[in-house]
This record gives structure tokens, sequence and C-alpha cells, in this order.
């Protein structure tokens, strides 16, 4: 996996980012661009690029994220103009999927929120949806039922 940029001053490549100069992970799920800034989601961490220094550094669950393998990257900038990174995570072995969010001047993690499947560890939506057919997936019919009890 690499990732290139092309630099319109030169009108050339530049220099590729690969696992060779630092990026975790052969595989890049999503890029987002802030500033010089270059945000790569990977299954590794979320890689980010500073294009003006040509070094990078890779955020994991030690840095805040909520889980370590990231799918997808949305920057999203307040009305003061603050920019803020969400990243999704995929959920992907022992972890759950869920969302952080990093605040883009700082590159902190500012907070996490996850996602829980509907059925409860102690079966209730088992009990109240009936069991699952094949791939996990519950017939339409189930959620009616579950509505109309109620």
């Amino acid at each position: 996996g690499v990732i290139g940029g092309w630099n319109y001053t030169s009108n050339g490549w530049m220099d590729s980012i690969t696992v060779g100069n630092g990026l975790p992970s052969d595989v890049v799920e999503d890029v987002v661009a802030v500033g010089n800034d270059i945000y790569m989601a990977t299954p590794a961490g979320v890689f980010v690029w500073d294009a003006s220094t040509n070094t990078g550094q890779t955020m994991t669950t030690a840095d805040g994220l909520m889980g370590q393998s990231s799918w997808g990257l949305v920057k999203v900038t307040s009305s003061t103009g603050s920019v803020s990174i969400l990243v999704s995570h995929d959920g992907r072995g022992s972890e759950r999927p869920g969302v952080s969010i990093i605040d883009a001047s700082s590159q902190q993690v500012t907070s996490t929120h996850r996602f829980d499947p509907f059925e409860h560890r102690d079966g209730i939506g088992r009990r109240l949806l009936g069991p699952p057919h094949r791939h996990g997936c519950r017939p339409p019919h189930a959620l009616e039922r579950h509505q109309r009890r109620f």
C-alpha cells in the first residue's frame, strides 16, 4: 500500500507515504486533509502525516481512540471554525464498533462513542424478536411484532 501525492507547485509527484516511512499498515481505508495534515484511517490506527515536514505519527487506543481499527474519516468544521475529525471504528476482532472524535488543532481525542448491539447480554433481544435467521439477520416482521407489543 502506498499513498502518493501530486505537487502542483513543482508539477511532479511527491515522495510516497509507505510502511517503510511510517504508515502503520498496507491498507488505507479513508483519507482526509486538514491544512498540512493528512489523516489516514487504517486497521492499525489513524496515521497523521504532516506534509510540511514529511513526518507522521500513528494514533491508537494508547492515544485515546476507542478502537485500533479505523474505517472512515469525516472532517467537521464548527460555527466557530474549529475542526474535528470523526473516526469510525469497525469493531474488527475483539473491538466494538463506534466513533472517536479528534480535535484537529491539538490532535487529541476529545470523546468516544460506542455502539451497542440491539441484543442485550441477558438475551432480552432474542426473547422479544425471536432467533436470527441465517447470517444473523432478523426477519422484518420480528421488529413489527416487537413494536406492537408495547
